[in-house]
C-alpha cells in the first residue's frame, strides 16, 4: 500500500497523443468534453473540468504538483475531478506515468458506457484510412436535413417491412441456392456494406455539425470487413436535443443499403428471392449496435449526453438486482435518466431474446439435416457453414438466457445472498489451539495496534480469544450482518469490498498479514459496512467484544489497557467525521498501518504557522484552535482535520493549531494522505469542499 501510495505521488502522468473536443453550441455550461487519440482508436467522455487539467498532464509535473497549479489557477483543489479524469484515461489507455492508477478496482468502476465490445464485434485488425481532420465550417439546417431525411427513409422502410408482410423470420435464413456457405458470403458482404454505409452517414453528419471529418478506419472482425469510425463527437457537439437527433438517425442508417436494394429490385428485379433475408441482416446489426450492456452505439449516446453518476452504476444493476428491486434507499442521480435506460435495455433483451428464439426454432431443423447431408456426402464447406451458423445461434441465445435468469434471479435471491455468505464462511472456517501464546504477544506488538500495549493485557486478550484458520474465497466479515469481534489477520491476505445497494461490488482495499480489521463493532454494536473476503488461506485472531469490556474492568491491567482503548476510538471518529460518511468503516485499517496516534496535552501547539512541514492530521478526542495571526479562526473537535492545505497548495502553514484540551491525534504521511485521496472519491469530494472553504476563509 505504501509502495503504491508513494508511486502515486511521484508519479507524472503524460497524455498520449491525441485531441480534446467541446461542444461548440450547448446551452449547458457543463457539457462533457471528449478527448480522442490521434489515430481515432479511442474516445474518453470526460467532465467539462477536464479542460483545464488536460494541459497539464505532459510528464513534466507529479501529481502534487498539478493540484497545486490547479488550485492556484481555480481557486479551488478539484480533487474528485481530477482522480476521476486521471482513472477513466489511464482505464481508455490513453494515459501514461500513472500506472498505479490501473487497479482492477479502477477497472472495475469504469463507467459501463466504456468498456469492451462483445467478443463478436471487437477488430481482428485494422487500419487507419483518413486522419481526423477539419475540413468546413458546421452547417446546422444542412444536418437537420440530413438526419430527418435518413430517420424518414428508416420509417418509409419499416413501414413497407410492415405492410409487404415481412416481419415474420424466414425459416430458410441464409440457406440460399439450398446452401449455407453462400449464406455466410452473403451475410458477411450484406454486413460490411452496411456497416461501412452507417460509417459514411456518421463521418457526413459529424462533417455538417462540427466541420471536422472524424478519423476512419478498415476494420475486420468476425462478421465484416468494414470502415468504421469511432467517433461520438456528434452526441455532444449540439446539446442533448441534436445529440438525441443524431443517434436516432446513426442507429437507423442500417437499414439503407436493404431501402437501396429494395428499390432496385423493385424496379429491376421483382420477387428478388433475397429481400427478407437482407431485412433480418439489417435487424440483427442494428440489434448488435444497440447492445446496452457493452460499448455500442447506445452506450456511446448515453456516456456522452448523460455523463453523471447514475449512468456508472446502470450495469451492474440492471445485471445483478434488476429494474423491479429500485426502491428510495437506492439514490440515483437521475431517476428519469435510469428508468429510461433501464427500460430500453429491457426492450431490448426481450426483443433479442424473441429473435433468436424465432431464428433457432424455426431453422434448427434445416441446420441439422443440412449439416448430417454435408456430412454424409462429405462437404466439408457446407458442414463447416452448418457448424458456425448453428453455434453462433446458439452461444447467442445462451447469453440471453443467462442474463434474464441472472436478473430476474437477483432480484428473488438477493435478500437471501447475506445468509448464505455466512452460512459459507463458518462451514470453511476451522478452529485451531493458540501453539505459543508468547511468540503470539510477541508478534502482536509489531501491529499498530497494539504498540504501546503490555505483555500481560496482550497475554490476557490472547488468552481470551480464538484462533482461526479460514479457506481462500471466504468471507471473515459479511456486510450487514451483526457481530461483536476485532480481526488480527496473522497470515495471508483480505479484499475488503462494498456491496452497493445497485448490486455492484467495489473493491476498497486489500489487506496483508499483520494487520487488523473489524474494529468499527467493538465499540458500538452496528452492521457490518463492508464484506472482508480471504484472497489466500488465512489465521486470523479473533477478539470478542467482551473480551474487551473485561480488559477495560480488569484492576491491574486498567490504566496499561488506555492505549488499546484509544486505537479502538478510531472506530467512532470514522463514525463521527463527515470526512468518511461514505466510506466504509473498514478503510480504519488503512490508518492503523500507516497513521501514527499521538497523546497532545492541552496548550501544546501542533502546527505552527509558516513551518514547511506537510503531515495531515486526523482529530480523534478533544479540541483545538486554528490561529492565524494572533487571531482564531475556528475552533475543531472530534471528526475534524487539519493540514491538507500545506500539503495541496505546497506552501508554509497558513495558520497554527492549538490544542485546548487534551487531544489524541492520528498523524498522516503525505503518501498515507495521497492514499487515501485515490481510493476514495467521496472522502476527495468532502476534502475538496472543505478546502474551498478554508482557502477562501484565508483570502478573505
Amino acid at each position: 500500500m505504501t509502495n503504491t501510495a508513494a508511486s502515486l505521488q511521484h508519479a507524472r502522468p503524460r497524455l498520449k497523443n491525441g485531441q480534446a473536443f467541446a461542444p461548440m453550441t450547448s446551452a449547458r455550461a457543463e457539457a462533457p468534453l471528449l478527448f480522442e487519440l490521434a489515430d481515432g482508436s479511442r474516445q474518453v467522455s470526460l467532465p467539462h473540468s477536464a479542460a483545464e487539467m488536460l494541459p497539464l498532464l505532459d510528464g513534466s509535473r507529479t501529481i502534487p504538483e498539478i493540484l497545486e497549479t490547479l488550485a492556484r489557477q481555480q481557486g479551488r483543489v478539484p480533487f474528485k475531478s481530477f482522480f476521476s479524469t486521471l482513472q477513466k484515461l489511464q482505464t481508455q489507455g490513453c494515459l501514461e506515468g500513472a500506472e498505479s492508477l490501473a487497479t482492477e478496482d479502477s477497472a472495475s468502476r469504469a463507467e459501463m458506457f466504456e468498456r469492451e465490445p462483445i467478443w463478436l464485434t471487437r477488430p481482428i485488425f485494422g487500419f487507419e484510412l483518413w486522419k481526423a481532420k477539419n475540413i468546413a465550417n458546421p452547417n446546422l439546417i444542412a444536418f437537420l436535413v440530413a438526419a430527418i431525411g435518413s430517420i424518414f427513409v428508416t420509417l418509409g422502410v419499416l413501414a413497407s417491412v410492415f405492410f409487404a408482410d415481412l416481419i415474420d423470420v424466414p425459416p430458410d435464413f441464409l440457406r440460399l441456392g439450398g446452401s449455407y456457405v453462400k449464406g455466410l458470403i452473403f451475410f458477411f458482404v450484406v454486413a460490411s456494406l452496411m456497416i461501412t454505409a452507417k460509417t459514411l452517414l456518421k463521418t457526413l453528419l459529424a462533417i455538417l455539425l462540427t466541420g471536422t471529418r472524424s478519423a476512419v478506419r478498415l476494420e475486420l472482425n468476425l462478421f465484416s470487413l468494414a470502415l468504421r469510425s469511432h467517433d461520438d463527437k456528434i452526441y455532444m457537439a449540439g446539446g442533448r436535443s441534436i445529440g438525441s437527433l443524431a443517434f436516432v438517425a446513426v442507429a437507423s442508417s442500417y437499414f439503407f443499403v436493404f431501402a437501396a436494394a429494395t428499390a432496385g429490385a423493385m424496379a429491376w428485379a421483382p420477387g428478388w428471392s433475397l429481400v427478407d433475408d437482407l431485412f433480418w441482416v439489417s435487424v440483427i446489426l442494428a440489434m448488435v449496435d444497440l447492445n446496452p450492456f457493452r460499448k455500442s452505439d447506445l452506450s456511446s449516446f448515453f456516456n456522452i449526453v448523460y455523463n453523471q453518476r447514475s449512468a456508472i452504476e446502470l450495469l451492474p444493476y440492471l445485471k445483478n438486482r434488476g429494474l423491479l428491486s429500485l426502491t428510495n434507499k437506492d439514490k440515483m442521480a437521475d431517476s428519469g435518466i435510469y428508468t429510461a435506460y433501464s427500460t430500453l435495455a429491457i426492450a431490448w433483451t426481450m426483443f433479442a431474446y424473441n429473435l433468436l428464439l424465432m431464428l433457432i426454432t424455426k431453422n434448427d431443423v434445416q441446420i441439422l439435416a443440412s449439416f448430417t447431408e454435408a456430412w454424409t456426402s462429405g462437404v466439408f464447406a457446407e458442414w463447416l457453414a452448418c457448424v458456425i451458423l448453428g453455434i453462433s445461434l446458439l452461444m447467442s441465445f445462451l447469453y440471453l438466457v443467462y442474463d434474464l435468469i441472472r436478473m430476474i434471479g437477483s432480484n428473488v435471491l438477493h435478500p437471501l445472498k447475506t445468509k448464505w455468505l455466512v452460512q459459507k464462511s463458518k462451514t470453511r472456517t476451522k478452529a485451531e489451539k493458540i501453539p505459543n501464546a508468547d511468540a503470539l504477544v510477541d508478534f502482536l506488538l509489531g501491529i499498530p495496534l497494539f504498540q504501546g500495549v503490555g505483555r500481560d493485557t496482550l497475554l490476557f486478550l490472547v488468552q481470551q480469544s480464538s484462533l482461526r484458520k479460514v479457506g481462500p474465497k471466504t468471507h471473515v466479515i459479511v456486510q450487514e450482518t451483526f457481530s461483536d469481534e476485532l480481526f488480527v489477520l496473522l497470515e495471508g491476505e483480505v479484499l475488503v469490498q462494498k456491496r452497493q445497494p445497485t448490486g455492484a461490488v467495489q473493491e476498497v482495499t486489500r489487506l496483508s498479514a499483520p494487520t487488523v480489521f473489524g474494529e468499527n463493532t467493538l465499540l458500538a454494536n452496528t452492521p457490518r459496512s463492508a464484506d472482508v473476503v480471504t484472497l489466500t488461506e488465512c489465521r486470523v485472531l479473533a477478539i470478542p467484544r467482551k473480551v474487551v469490556e473485561d480488559l477495560l474492568q480488569h484492576q491491574t491491567l486498567r490504566a496499561d489497557a488506555d492505549a488499546f482503548l484509544d486505537r479502538l476510538m478510531l472506530g467512532q471518529y470514522i463514525a463521527s467525521s463527515e470526512l468518511f460518511r461514505e466510506a466504509p468503516k473498514e478503510v480504519v485499517s488503512l490508518f492503523f498501518n500507516e497513521g501514527h496516534v499521538l497523546t497532545v496535552p492541552p496548550g501544546r501547539q501542533v502546527v505552527e504557522q509558516g513551518r514547511t512541514d506537510k503531515d495531515f492530521y486526523l482529530l480523534i478526542r478533544g479540541k483545538v484552535d486554528v490561529i492565524a495571526s494572533g487571531r482564531i479562526l475556528a475552533e475543531l473537535g472530534q471528526g475534524d482535520f487539519f493540514g491538507e492545505m500545506a500539503l495541496i497548495m505546497n506552501t508554509p502553514r497558513t495558520a497554527s493549531v492549538m490544542t485546548k484540551e487534551p487531544c489524541r491525534l492520528l498523524k498522516l504521511s503525505a503518501n498515507q494522505f495521497w492514499s487515501v485521496l485515490s481510493r476514495h472519491a467521496s472522502i476527495a469530494l468532502y476534502l475538496e469542499t472543505v478546502s474551498e472553504t478554508r482557502l477562501a476563509g484565508s483570502q478573505s
